[in-house]
């Protein structure tokens, strides 16, 4: 059980750190606060999770952003990913592991499925907050290092993500180096909400995609795409969400905008600009959120056409995802 705020130690007016510990004082959970004067954002050392995310809106009024979990502790026994970094690989990977350069990797599956980085990925492990910038454009970044045979994966992989504050965008970004070839794709699995609706019905979603990534009854991806219409998933234009339920893959087109979901009750829109190549757009039921993963094609290691996320030594991963906050109404 973790215990209440220990110690705050303040580092500007636009950046705060809070100390939370267990009864033991096994895990030490830190809280890096940044706000900017529109936005707010509550950053967990557990999980690189984003836990809050505050809009302060035109009228004054606060718009809680992130659909988080009620408490710090909640995070230690969360299922859902709420807020984390997803790694070494999001989505789902087939067939018990994979091959590279000749040698089999077999990774952590339940049904010989391995999922957002197995048992203990990214999403479970505790980050060094490696720095805080102050200023007009605050900035937290973590790093940690997983270690060569973590969840199965070789090589020895540095990981670095920053989440920044640029008037009213909230900036991702992920880095990661390594000493021998190996396997990337890092996404946030933040839940968004834009308003206080227990629904996401009456959102209106926008999408950059015209063809959808095919996917099994497992969820795996076949290797397919298909146009989004034929499975009545054409955002292309404005179009209310109201009693789809979403766990899918989009090919995004060209341009840096992947897409965007808008409230009528609360005139918030979101818009999410990456430099990825797909999205995965998740509903939980009930929940009253929607996820935007931006990311690399789920199970490329085993779909050679799709673009590959393989990494070599001397490369460096790089993974942008933007977030842009507006008002209409």
């Amino acid at each position: 059980m973790l215990l209440s705020i220990l110690k705050t130690t303040p580092i500007r007016p636009c950046c705060k750190i809070f100390y939370f510990y267990d009864l033991f004082k096994i895990l030490q959970m830190k809280e890096v606060e940044l706000d900017n004067g529109l936005l707010k954002v509550k950053i967990l050392n557990y999980g690189a999770i984003l836990h809050s995310l505050q809009l302060t809106k035109p009228d004054g009024s606060i718009q809680e952003l992130i659909k988080g979990c009620p408490t710090t502790e909640d995070y230690l026994t969360d299922s859902a990913y709420r807020g984390a970094c997803i790694g070494r690989v999001a989505g789902r990977i087939s067939n018990n592991g994979f091959s590279l350069n000749g040698t089999h990797y077999p990774l952590h599956t339940e049904n010989g499925i391995h999922l957002h980085g197995g048992a203990n990925g990214f999403s479970k492990k505790t980050w060094q907050i490696e720095s805080v910038e102050e200023g007009n454009n605050p900035s937290v970044t973590l790093f940690r290092e997983s270690a060569h045979g973590e969840e199965g994966y070789p090589g020895n992989l540095k990981v670095w993500v920053s989440y920044t504050l640029v008037d009213q965008q909230l900036v991702i970004t992920h880095k990661a180096t390594t000493d021998a070839p190996t396997l990337v794709n890092l996404t946030n699995h933040a839940y968004f909400q834009l308003d206080d609706s227990p629904q996401i019905d009456h959102y209106e979603l926008i999408l950059n995609a015209t063809q959808q990534v095919a996917l099994g009854e497992d969820l795996l991806p076949n290797g397919q795409l298909l146009a989004v219409g034929e499975l009545d998933n054409d955002f292309t234009t404005p179009r209310p969400i109201k009693t789809k339920r979403f766990d899918s893959i989009f090919a995004l087109d060209e341009g840096n905008i992947a897409g965007s979901a808008f409230s009528p009750k609360s005139g918030i829109r979101m818009e999410l600009s990456t430099d990825q190549k797909a999205l995965v757009i998740y509903t939980k039921p009930g929940d009253g959120s929607i996820c935007f993963e931006a990311q690399g094609f789920p199970n490329a290691v085993h779909n050679p056409h799709f673009p590959q996320w393989t990494i070599q030594p001397g490369d460096t991963y790089h993974h942008q995802m933007t977030f842009r906050f507006d008002c209409l109404s």
